[in-house]
């Protein structure tokens, strides 16, 4: 049996790329075709594993797409759009802003993919971002006019 071709390394001076040196694979000797064929099945395993999704496994990745797609641009849209019209927040953008970041507590709480940790740790931004638009709601309520001639005022 003839050893596999290896390549020279450009970053190896040539004495140290016929030195001896320990397998990248999980097992002894050079990487072969069978390699691959190991590290092909187990990586089917891990991705494949045949299990009974729950409606909820099949539904709260839809809900976080819908969430980023959908709400979030019409939110930045309401935002900005008032801001460039007369440099104030839209109280209509910040309301859907705290509906965006509900929806997600939610959907996050509900998630059983993750462990409970880590559904802690992305949950306290949102409710962190909750705490400071209520910061900005005191700030907007007062300042707050609506115009009917005007409907960006109403944004």
């Amino acid at each position: 049996m003839t050893d596999p071709p290896q390549r020279k390394s450009i970053l190896v001076s040539e004495e140290d790329f016929k030195k001896p040196r320990k397998s990248v694979d999980a097992h002894s000797g050079h990487i072969t075709p069978g390699s691959f064929k190991r590290i092909g099945r187990l990586m089917y395993r891990i991705s494949n594993q045949h299990h009974e999704e729950t409606y909820r496994e099949r539904t709260i990745p839809k809900v976080v797409i819908f969430i980023n797609t959908v709400l979030s641009p019409v939110v930045g849209l309401c935002i900005s759009g008032r801001g460039m019209y007369d440099g104030r927040i839209s109280l209509i953008g910040i309301s859907l802003r705290v509906l965006y970041f509900s929806l997600f507590i939610v959907t996050i709480y509900m998630d059983t993919r993750f462990e409970r940790i880590e559904r802690w740790s992305r949950l306290v931004p949102k409710v962190l971002g909750i705490i400071f638009i209520g910061v900005q709601f005191i700030g907007v309520l007062p300042n707050y006019e609506c115009n009917i001639n005007k409907p960006m005022t109403c944004l």
